[in-house]
């Protein structure tokens, strides 16, 4: 799911539909990272 999830946000911010602030929040909040 959070691969999903992951796979979405960078997709979202490749095609500037996305900040990289708002992409930065949910991978913290979501520990991300080390998915």
């Amino acid at each position: 799911m959070k691969s999903k999830i992951k796979s979405l946000l960078v997709a979202g911010y490749n095609h500037g539909w996305l900040s990289i602030s708002f992409v930065d929040f949910w991978f913290k909040n979501l520990n991300l990272r080390e998915s």
